[in-house]
């Protein structure tokens, strides 16, 4: 590899960004035998068996460059000479028109047709209307004088992949769509706008636009920093990535040969990398009998800890393609303390990242607490004043132990526990907890935030007897926040701890800012032919992630606020779901006790 040049393996769905210093656009044709280059002498393409050259040119500084479909024809655009076609078979180069290509503004400049009969062209700086679409004959480069275009300030413009179409974007943001109308000849083709869809578009300039190799119905658009994925037959909004570019503008933008990996250039120097779509691959699967249910993931993503009868607690290998049990202390009596005898009972119970203490709490008012280390178990007979226990949690750091009890209270309780822990800090909660002995109607959920900082404690109603509420409480300044929350099944802290995600039966889907007050819904997802039991935001913050009746996934994408789509995943409803720490691993469970793991 020459200087300035690097190769990236991806191996996850997070934004990947990197500086690249005088930076030279390169193109491989498309069965990537031929790699166009460029520098201020001349343009090059080589043989990448060989690396030896195929064909140069002193033709300097190509600031855009297209192939033909078939690979027989180059077309590149230069600042000082203009348009230059390349013939790829013979090595031969023909000067075409001294079109004005500007850089930055003119590098998606050259399309070639599907049928590789006519390339267009988009030149000139695109504000104050001096922008120009033209179209060429090959291989005479013989203008197309009645293929006019009556837009102007055009950016970039590209055919779709039947050739039946042309997009074309603009300094305004505007995305068109025409009809291409063709005849007995290439001189007889015409172009048809379709009509607008207002929501089509950027806020500003589009620098580009490409469709995907895979799917003839998506493409990418660029601009302002934002890549936008669209659906050419609905002409609706997919996805909307928002990337980091420093000067605020995207100019380039391209897809992986598979569809699934857009890459987006700014002019700063910076390339950023988006998975376009949460992809699931499946790891493995415990069918491990019903009530079996997930206790919690270690800190390093490497440990599941699982409670099922008659098996009790155990810890599973989970960083291997398949799930290996791992040999661990017996939890003395954990199963008739956990699992309890009726299936609709619902007992709160977890395990620390540091897998160094398993709590349970129980409706007779006592909190156990078992030691990762020994499995020995101590017994709090009395922290709610003998009220139920009716959810608990860890901390991501293992340090605090928080308890909801049915006295209307929050108990945050420090750890290790080598005895039974006492003396907690005692918050009371800023609503009433709503009495249910049987645990069936309502469900009661505690979670941190990723940053230990933040505490939501919820009730909400299954049955629909109880409309539901919710508290955020900063653990720094010991400070409420109250929620009211119709039907609420399911939540989930972002990783900051400013945003909440909660899941409804049967009003869907919402994203709530908790970081003001009173707190404010940014996004609501009707669905009311599914219940949402479960929700879980993914470690980037972009997906949210709901578990439904009828063993669904729900995917919704928070920057382009609506769902992206559904996956069939478990055979009955899904009631939990969680990632590992890192992100890598989602962990689904369904009423049947089905526990599956997923690449994420």
């Amino acid at each position: 590899m020459s200087n300035g040049t690097a190769v990236f393996e991806l191996e996850s769905n997070e934004v990947f960004s990197d500086n690249f210093e005088n930076e030279r656009p390169l193109k491989f044709s498309p069965f990537a035998n031929l790699l166009m280059t460029t520098n201020d002498q001349s343009t090059s393409v080589y043989d990448t068996e060989t690396w030896s050259i195929h064909v140069t040119n002193a033709v300097p500084m190509a600031i855009t460059c297209a192939y033909s479909n078939d690979a027989r024809w180059m077309a590149t655009g230069h600042k000082e000479s203009g348009l230059t076609l390349w013939d790829l078979g013979t090595g031969k180069t023909q000067k075409g028109p001294d079109l004005p290509f500007v850089p930055n503004y003119n590098n998606a400049g050259l399309d070639f047709s599907s049928d590789n009969e006519i390339i267009a062209t988009v030149s000139g700086p695109p504000w104050d209307h001096k922008s120009k679409v033209e179209f060429w004959i090959l291989p005479s480069l013989k203008p197309l004088l009645n293929l006019t275009l009556e837009f102007d300030n055009v950016t970039t413009a590209r055919f779709s992949h039947d050739g039946n179409q042309l997009l074309t974007a603009d300094w305004n943001g505007s995305i068109r769509v025409f009809d291409i109308k063709g005849g007995p000849q290439p001189e007889d083709t015409r172009l048809v706008l379709l009509e607008e869809n207002p929501l089509m578009k950027h806020k500003s300039v589009v620098f580009d636009l490409k469709f995907s190799p895979t799917d003839t119905n998506s493409f990418a658009t660029v601009g302002a920093g934002i890549v936008k994925i669209w659906n050419l037959e609905s002409l609706k909004l997919v996805e909307s990535f928002l990337g980091y570019f420093p000067s605020g503008e995207t100019i380039n933008v391209d897809w992986s040969p598979d569809g699934k990996t857009v890459a987006a250039q700014g002019n700063s120097h910076r390339v950023n990398l988006f998975k376009f779509r949460p992809e699931l691959s499946s790891i493995d699967e415990l069918t491990l009998g019903r009530n079996a249910f997930p206790l919690g993931i270690s800190f390093d993503s490497k440990t599941l800890v699982t409670v099922s009868s008659p098996q009790g607690v155990q810890f599973w290998n989970i960083s291997t393609e398949e799930l290996k049990p791992i040999p661990s202390v017996t939890f003395e009596d954990a199963v008739q303390d956990i699992l309890p005898k009726s299936p609709s009972i619902n007992v709160p119970s977890a395990i620390s990242a540091d897998l160094q203490t398993l709590a349970v709490g129980k409706l007779d008012g006592s909190l156990l607490i078992w030691d990762g280390a020994t499995g020995k178990k101590k017994t709090n007979p009395s922290p709610h004043s003998g009220k139920s226990v009716l959810a608990i949690a860890f901390s991501p750091d293992s340090k605090i132990l928080a308890t909801l009890g049915q006295d209307s209270k929050i108990n945050l309780w420090n750890l290790p526990c080598q005895k039974s822990p006492a003396n907690p800090k005692v918050f009371p909660l800023p609503f009433p907890i709503t009495p249910d002995q049987s645990g069936v109607n309502i469900r009661y959920r505690v979670e941190f935030s990723a940053d230990g900082k933040t505490l939501v404690v919820c009730h909400g109603g299954i049955s629909g007897v109880l409309k539901g509420s919710a508290g955020v409480f900063n653990i720094d300044s010991q400070s409420w926040t109250e929620l009211h929350m119709p039907n609420l099944l399911g939540l989930a802290l972002s990783t900051n701890g400013k945003m909440l995600a909660t899941g409804h039966k049967p009003e869907g889907l919402k994203l709530w800012n908790i970081d003001t007050d009173p707190a404010e819904i940014l996004i609501e997802e009707a669905n009311s032919r599914k219940w949402i039991f479960d929700v879980c935001l993914s470690k980037d913050g972009r997906t949210l992630i709901g578990g439904c009746s009828g063993g669904i996934l729900l995917f919704y994408n928070l920057v382009a606020e609506r769902s992206v789509f559904k996956m069939s995943v478990h055979e009955l409803m899904v009631i939990d779901t969680r990632f590992s720490p890192d992100g890598r691993i989602l962990v689904t469970t369904d009423s049947a006790g089905t526990i599956k793991l997923w690449r994420y």
